[in-house]
């Protein structure tokens, strides 16, 4: 685990010691952190990186693209981070909010324009506006049926999520079961604005394309056999609708085809 976590810290490093300057920090802003721990690397040789070593809690773990000339991470006490770069060669990881400090599963979410960090524990959410210091924790569903996916951004100024499931292995053994499970949270007045029947729904919200519309998936289950369509879907009115695109995309059958914003990272 230690060697992982070298490595990713290595791999991070090798991007930045080939930039001389990152946008948004000042000469003002490198003094300033440089007064605190900063971990340095070294470069041995002209164009290679050195050897370090990062001890807890300095380590970081999964990244995303955050503010200008920083990356959303978590620390080493498993807090909501952010890294900075300070100077040529070396990087500051700092704490946000003291939270969740909790064994996290390999999920990260971060969204900078909302000041959203959000992570979870299993079936457990943990949701944080690192701006206000406001935190909380959530369970969605807390049932065998449902396996979580990838909480996705809907409106950034009301800090509105997308908490959407797919039927676990054992659920799709049951006649007439559904493949899907979708809530609407919102996180700033902390109110569920949506949320499926019981037994799920045919409707998976795949990739938001305005408050209240999705690119979305409809399934159709006949005898254990599953087919998928596109479609846009309001939310609030059920309305679907289809055109030459939605067409497209069912002709293409690829889930994968849409990569979502928070797993880009642009190191300009």
């Amino acid at each position: 685990m230690v060697k992982n976590k070298i490595l990713l810290a290595l791999s991070i490093l090798l991007l930045f010691s080939c930039k001389t300057q990152i946008d948004g920090i000042n000469k003002k802003q490198t003094e300033k952190l440089s007064a605190g721990k900063v971990i340095i690397n070294t470069p041995t040789e002209a164009g290679t990186i050195g050897s370090i070593d990062i001890p807890a809690p300095d380590f970081f773990w999964m990244l995303r693209s955050w503010k200008q000339g920083t990356l959303a991470t978590m620390d080493g006490n498993a807090r909501f981070a952010e890294i900075l770069f300070v100077g040529d060669y070396g990087f500051k990881v700092k704490a946000l909010v003291d939270f969740p400090k909790q064994r996290i599963d390999r999920r990260l979410v971060a969204a900078p324009d909302s000041n959203l960090f959000i992570a979870n524990s299993s079936t457990m959410f943990y949701i944080a506006d690192v701006l206000n210091k406001k935190t909380k924790e959530y369970r969605p569903v807390w049932n065998w049926r449902w396996n979580e996916n990838i909480p996705k951004i809907l409106d950034i100024e009301n800090q509105i999520i997308l908490f959407s499931y797919r039927a676990s292995n054992r659920y799709r053994q049951s006649p007439g079961y559904q493949p899907c499970y979708n809530i609407i949270y919102n996180a700033k007045n902390d109110i569920e604005l949506y949320r499926s029947p019981e037994e799920g729904e045919q409707i998976s919200f795949y990739f938001p394309i305005t408050k209240e519309i999705f690119l979305a998936i409809k399934y159709t289950i006949t005898n254990n056999n599953r087919q998928q369509e596109y479609c846009f879907y309001n939310w609030k009115t059920k309305e679907i609708t289809k055109n030459d695109l939605t067409k497209k995309l069912t002709d293409i059958g690829n889930q994968n085809i849409i990569i979502y914003y928070d797993h880009n990272i642009n190191i300009e």
